[in-house]
């Protein structure tokens, strides 16, 4: 097919403007446009950076500030220029996108399984109100706290627990419960768009004539990502992005 089914979603994408970013000599830049404003992580048409950038695995001993590392790199990649005009693609430009394809799909996987967690109606039931017992809010918290080890704390508020036995109202734990399966869903989307597009093209091999319609078509799936990627997970200055 000639259209991607995410040229929609990336054109959508494509009417943000990058007018006000100020370059820098390695090839980053920043764009000064206030309290949201995170680095940009320019590829100068090096497709191979990717890999250096977003690293095989976002689990392990400290998966939280991996996964953040991760997707906050992600985010701050500046995709668009790849698909200039004229841009000549090669069947090893296909296989690093469908590496970078896979390694973000791999770093979904823990967010879902923090939205099994969160929506386990046994534990969830009764969402979080005064009559709830003790005992229950015990097993809530630990659930939560579960969640947050594999996740990170990406908002400065959710590093400082307060304990479920202070949070007599239930207050706390309705809110982490809250924003937590905020992020669980949103990064559930960006993994059934990563799965669609890894049965679409895993495992084929693509004539000369084919190769730019893939390629083309997984950068486009890329931005649209990048704008599901929640805000908390977008920092000012990604630690994988400055020298």
């Amino acid at each position: 097919m000639s259209t991607s089914c995410w040229s929609g979603v990336g054109r959508l994408v494509g009417s943000r403007r990058n007018s006000n970013t100020e370059a820098s000599g390695n090839g980053k830049a920043t764009e000064p446009s206030g309290p949201a404003a995170c680095l940009r992580i320019h590829l100068d048409g090096d497709l191979r950076r990717l890999l250096e950038l977003l690293p095989e695995t976002a689990t392990g001993p400290v998966a939280g500030a991996k996964l953040q590392a991760f997707w906050g790199d992600f985010a701050s990649i500046e995709f668009r220029p790849l698909l200039t005009l004229g841009r000549s693609w090669s069947h090893n430009d296909f296989s690093v996108l469908g590496k970078v394809r896979r390694r973000a799909l791999s770093a979904t996987h823990p967010f879902i399984f923090a939205l099994k967690a969160l929506s386990d109606q046994k534990l969830w039931r009764e969402p979080l109100r005064l009559r709830a017992s003790d005992d229950l809010r015990e097993e809530q918290w630990n659930s939560l706290m579960a969640v947050q080890q594999l996740l990170g704390a990406p908002e400065e508020g959710l590093q400082r627990p307060c304990g479920f036995e202070r949070d007599l109202a239930g207050g706390e734990i309705a809110a982490r419960h809250e924003l937590f399966l905020r992020y669980a869903r949103s990064f559930h989307f960006v993994a059934a768009a990563l799965w669609h597009s890894e049965e679409r093209w895993s495992g084929r091999t693509l004539r000369q004539a084919e190769l730019e319609e893939a390629c083309r078509e997984e950068v486009e799936l890329l931005i649209a990502l990048q704008a599901m990627v929640p805000t908390a997970w977008r920092p000012r200055e990604s630690p994988m992005a400055v020298d």
